[in-house]
Order: structure tokens, then sequence, then C-alpha cells
């Protein structure tokens, strides 16, 4: 079950928990809605944690890579102001580095999303993510 840790964690999330699971023999279904699922969970519990981390986060030596960080989304975050909440899951669904459900959590914290717009989003986009890698890792493991 390494392959689920593996989709708690940030950048890798659900990209790599399904190729990893199905690569292990994991039914690959499974391997998606549990993968998915914990992206998804992984995303939202650091959306609810942001407002509490962010004011130690900014009392740290950490702060400068954080400020570099937080500018540089919300300079990205300019294109999807208009949209807010539609914009999320297709944001949240790009099964790239980079915006992924936790990049898609910090998004809508700096956006101003409220929980059920955030839950929603995130929920639709790691999961249409997971439909993606499912489908590349199951046809490159028919290749294989």
């Amino acid at each position: 079950m390494y392959w689920a840790l593996v989709s708690l964690l940030p950048t890798l999330e659900n990209r790599a928990g399904i190729p990893l699971a199905i690569f292990s023999g994991v039914d690959p279904f499974f391997a998606w809605a549990v993968s998915s699922f914990l992206s998804f969970l992984g995303g939202f519990t650091a959306y609810l944690l942001l407002r509490y981390v962010e004011p130690l986060l900014l009392r740290t030596p950490l702060r400068g890579l954080y400020s570099h960080y937080i500018s540089s989304l919300r300079r990205r975050a300019k294109k999807y102001e208009k949209w807010e909440a539609l914009a999320l899951p297709l944001f949240v669904a790009v099964p790239l580095p980079g915006s992924g459900a936790y990049t898609g959590a910090l998004l809508a914290y700096l956006l101003g999303l409220r929980k059920g717009e955030t839950a929603l989003g995130l929920f639709l986009g790691t999961y249409a993510a997971g439909l993606l890698v499912l489908t590349a890792s199951v046809s490159l493991r028919a290749l294989v």
C-alpha cells in the first residue's frame, strides 16, 4: 500500500500513486478511486490548514521562498479570478507538476474560495486527473 502514501505527497499525488499501484498489480479502478481520494484529502487538508500555517511560515527563514512562490502563484491566479470556482477543477485536473491538489488548494486560498467550492473543485479535479493518469497507465501497462 506504499502507492497510497505516495498519493498523499505534494507534487507526486495520484500522478505517481496510480501508476505505482497498477504496475504493482492493484486493480486499476481501485487504484484510481483510492489514489484520487487521498490526493483530494491531502489538498483539502492543506487548504484548511493554510490560514494557520501561513503566519508561521512568514516568521521563518523560509519566508523568502514562500513569498516568491506565492507571488508567482498570484500572477498565475490572475487568469483564474474571473472563473474562480469553475477554473479550480480544470487547474487541478491537469496532471502535470505544479497543478495538483496542493497547488489548487493554495490557489483557492489566495482567491478566497469558500470551503464548499474548494472541496468540490479539488474533488472533481483530482478524480479527472486520476482518470487521465489511469488511462495512460493502463495503456502503458498493456504495451509492456
